[in-house]
C-alpha cells in the first residue's frame, strides 16, 4: 500500500556503539539528561519490563531517566516508557505505560486508512485506528498482549530499505524480513528517536489533503515547512535554506 505524509520529522542518522553504550554529541542536552556510559533500568520501570518479557522485548536502556511530556521517562531500544506518578510523587508498576513512540518516530505520518472487512484467524481489522493486522504481524501483536505494549496499528504494511516490510503502531514498530532467523521482530526505533533528539536541524512539513487523481495525472500540493530544531535557518552561506526554487511537477502513480 502506498502511503502519504502529512507530517514528518527529518533527522540525521547517528551511530550507536552498542546496546549498553551510546555515542553522545558533545553539545547534546535532553531536558537535563546527562550522558553516561553505564546505563541501567530505573527501579520505576523494572517491574513493567519484566512483565513485558524483559530486555528481549523492550530492549536495553539507551538513556537514564528524563522528563517527557511532564512524566519521568526512560528510552529503551524498542520503546519509550513513561511513569505517570501521583501528585504525591508516589508510583507503582501500574503507573508505567509506553509512550507514543511509534507516532513520534513516524513523524505523525499519515497512512491512508482502509475499509473495514470481516476478521479471520489470520487477518484483523482494528476499528479504533482503521488499519489492519495480518499473518506474522498479527501473531506478534497477539503475543505482546494484543496491543498493550505495541498499541494499535497506525499504518498498513509498508516497504522499507533492504527488502524489509514494516508496520507502525502507536507505541512501536514491527519489521519482517524472510531471510532472518526470526522473520518478524520488534523494530529498535529507540535509536531513531535518540538520533532525532541529538539533531539540532530538525524540520517538519504539513501537506494539504491530496485530491483524488487518476494514475499518471498531475496534482498541485501545498506544503508548509516548519523549523522544529534548535538551529536558525539562514538565507545565505554554506548551509543556506532555500524554499523558493520551483520544479516541474512530476506525474505520481496512485494505487
Amino acid at each position: 500500500m502506498q502511503s502519504r505524509f502529512s507530517r514528518r520529522i527529518f533527522g540525521r542518522t547517528a551511530t550507536l556503539a552498542s546496546v549498553s553504550t551510546v555515542l553522545w554529541p558533545a553539545n547534546l542536552s535532553l531536558n537535563g539528561l546527562a550522558p553516561t556510559l553505564k546505563l541501567v533500568i530505573n527501579p520505576k520501570f523494572i517491574a513493567f519490563v519484566q512483565k513485558a518479557g524483559g530486555s528481549g522485548v523492550v530492549g536495553q536502556p539507551l538513556t537514564n531517566t528524563f522528563k517527557h511530556d511532564g512524566h519521568t521517562a526512560q528510552l529503551f531500544e524498542n520503546f519509550l516508557l513513561e511513569c505517570h506518578e501521583h501528585e504525591d510523587g508516589q508510583s507503582d508498576p501500574s503507573d508505567v505505560r509506553p509512550a507514543a513512540l511509534g507516532k513520534l518516530v513516524s513523524g505523525n505520518r499519515y497512512f491512508r486508512e482502509i475499509r473495514p472487512f470481516r476478521n479471520s484467524a489470520h487477518v484483523k481489522y482494528v476499528w479504533k485506528t482503521k488499519h489492519s493486522l495480518r499473518f506474522g504481524f498479527l501473531h506478534m501483536w497477539n503475543q505482546l498482549n494484543k496491543g498493550t505494549l505495541l498499541g494499535n496499528p497506525i499504518s498498513e504494511e509498508v516497504p522499507e530499505a533492504g527488502g524489509i516490510t514494516a508496520q507502525y503502531f502507536e507505541h512501536g514498530k514491527l519489521t519482517y524480513a524472510p531471510n532472518r532467523q526470526k522473520p518478524v521482530q520488534i523494530g529498535p526505533i529507540g535509536h531513531t528517536y535518540l538520533s532525532a533528539l541529538a539533531n539540532t536541524t530538525n524540520a517538519s512539513y504539513q501537506i494539504s489533503p491530496i485530491p483524488p487523481t487518476t494514475p499518471g495525472g498531475l496534482v498541485q500540493v501545498h506544503i508548509e515547512l516548519v523549523n522544529t530544531g534548535k538551529t536558525a535557518w539562514h538565507s545565505s552561506g554554506k548551509q543556506a535554506v532555500d524554499l523558493t526554487k520551483k520544479r516541474r511537477l512530476q506525474p505520481i502513480g496512485l494505487p
